[in-house]
């Protein structure tokens, strides 16, 4: 992609490739090298095989049980003054999913899937209220949720109100099938940064969307790689 002019920083298409293997799908995937500079984190598992994991053990959420995968916070710069202008926060877990019928998983078939994702967005939505600012997320535009494809399982991607009224926008948000009861999930937000001194060069808008170019970029480098049998059962359920 190519950035906005006068903003520098790491670049998704340049960064490392790493690999996490399932029980159902091998993940491969492309992270931006991080700058070891101040207020940077970049914590990546250490487990490349979770085919074993015990997910009993894994931490609750709303929907289920997650593990983190990536954590990982950088910053953009201005690049004719050097000042930071940008702080970005990318969080991927890994999620088993409550409820999921072995006989009739809906991870497997992509409308199912994609009802169980709207219906949980409409939980979380009544549990934490609605924001009413235009082009923000709410079950009555379903989240402007998508359908990103692939070759097997189609992704999908929606926009989320998670950080309220603190945020110009609302973050980019996606979520990706590993199997009958697994699932990716991956959360990118990108925050201006004043000075007490001087505002902002670049706009709330540009931002923006600089931030949604970069979340497409990323998932665009996001490759699984499904099992025989996961195969067979998702062409068994067209």
């Amino acid at each position: 992609m190519i950035f906005p002019e006068g903003i520098r920083g790491p670049v998704i298409s340049e960064g490392d490739l790493v690999s996490f293997k399932f029980p159902d799908s091998t993940l491969t995937m492309r992270l931006p090298k991080i700058p070891y500079n101040h207020d940077t984190t970049d914590r990546v598992s250490e487990t490349t095989d979770w085919t074993a994991e015990d997910t009993n053990r894994w931490d609750d959420h709303p929907n289920g049980k997650q593990k983190e995968l990536i954590y990982q916070t950088w910053k953009y710069e201005d690049e004719e003054t050097h000042d930071d202008i940008a702080f970005c926060i990318l969080h991927i877990h890994v999620q088993k999913l409550r409820g999921i019928d072995r006989d009739l998983p809906c991870t497997l078939n992509i409308a199912a899937f994609r009802e169980r994702v709207l219906s949980d967005l409409a939980d979380d939505e009544q549990e934490f209220g609605t924001e009413t600012r235009e082009g923000w997320p709410t079950f009555a535009n379903e989240f402007f949720l998508e359908s990103l494809q692939r070759p097997a399982l189609d992704g999908l991607k929606c926009l989320l109100d998670l950080e309220g009224k603190r945020a110009a926008h609302p973050m980019p948000y996606a979520l990706f099938v590993l199997g009958e009861k697994l699932c990716l999930s991956i959360a990118f937000t990108l925050r201006s940064l004043h000075y007490s001194d001087r505002k902002n060069p670049f706009s709330d808008d540009l931002l923006h969307q600089f931030k949604m170019d970069l979340f497409d970029e990323l998932i665009s480098h996001i490759h699984i790689e499904y099992s025989p049998e996961v195969i067979e059962r998702v062409e068994a359920m067209k």
